[in-house]
């Protein structure tokens, strides 16, 4: 059976054992199915099985497109930047203040005295 993998898999029966590499196509044996992580594996779609020269294709090339990303992580990767940047601000204008306080405070026990 040949199939593409996304990521780096360890498919084991008994005493025998198959690894994957990640980004590449593998012919392994037919036995590999019975494997749990085969059956999650391909669920998660970190597998797909290859059946003919034109799902190689589509598979190589659907594997190297920005089209394979899932847009909504994209979305959500956004705005946790755009949050990370909002609290990073707060951050350096609250150290700011902090440092105007600290210079007004020190300037009113100058006059004081």
């Amino acid at each position: 059976m040949r199939i593409f993998t996304k990521k780096s898999f360890k498919f084991r029966l008994g005493s025998e054992s198959v690894t994957t590499k990640a980004l590449s196509f593998a012919d392994v044996p037919e036995w590999v199915e019975k494997d749990p992580i085969f059956a999650l594996a391909l669920k998660d779609k970190a597998i797909e099985i290859v059946d003919s020269k034109a799902d190689e294709k589509r598979v190589e090339a659907d594997a190297f497109t920005p089209a394979d990303a899932d847009t909504s992580a994209g979305a959500d990767a956004a705005t946790d930047a755009e949050a990370n940047k909002a609290t990073v601000l707060d951050a350096n204008t609250s150290a700011e203040a902090q440092e105007e306080a600290k210079t007004e405070e020190s300037t009113s026990k100058k006059k004081t005295k």
